[in-house]
Parts: structure tokens; C-alpha cells; sequence
């Protein structure tokens, strides 16, 4: 059997900080976010990459929402997740022409 792919993603920044992804195998969920002290988002490899991918733009906003006491709830993270993926994925140009 062939080894699964593995995002190509390592780490994301947050403001000025540096958040490590870690891939393994997960039990119970898909990825998590542990805290603000030793930031780290934990991500299952078991699952396709796209979903993968996913599950980090999710741990991020997770991230995020701890790191400047936004206090989204699970849903709102779900509904930026799925939205902002769309909107990536739907306007190359806009996020070309941001990244100059």
C-alpha cells in the first residue's frame, strides 16, 4: 500500500507568531490547535491532503480566535473555514495580486 501525501504546509504565522504543524495519527478528530503558550496545530495524516489543508486554515482560525479574544464559536470557525477557502479558491487573481 502506498504512502498517504502529506500537506507541503509546516508552519502558519499568526500576527508575529509562528504556529508548527505536526502531522500524526489522530484517534479522535481531524486536527487541533493546543494553546498560546507553545503554540502548535496537530494534524491527522491520515486524511487527503485537500482536507488536510483544510483542517489547518480551521486550526488557524482557531488560532487566531484564542490570540486576540474573538471568542468565535465552533460554527463561526466552520463558516470562515468553508467561505474563506471558497473565496481562495474562486478569485486567483485577488489573492495574486495580494501576495505582490
Amino acid at each position: 500500500m502506498a504512502a498517504r501525501k502529506r500537506s507541503t504546509v509546516s508552519e502558519v504565522f499568526v500576527g508575529l507568531t509562528e504556529i508548527p504543524i505536526h502531522y500524526r495519527e489522530m484517534d479522535e478528530c481531524c486536527g487541533s490547535w493546543n494553546g498560546l503558550h507553545d503554540p502548535v496545530i496537530t494534524i491527522h495524516d491520515k486524511m487527503p491532503v485537500l482536507q488536510q489543508n483544510l483542517t489547518i486554515l480551521h486550526e488557524t482560525l482557531h488560532a487566531i480566535s484564542d490570540m486576540y479574544n474573538l471568542e468565535w464559536s465552533e460554527r463561526d470557525v466552520r463558516t470562515l473555514e468553508q467561505t474563506l477557502a471558497a473565496l481562495v479558491h474562486d478569485n486567483p487573481a485577488l489573492f495574486k495580486a495580494l501576495m505582490k
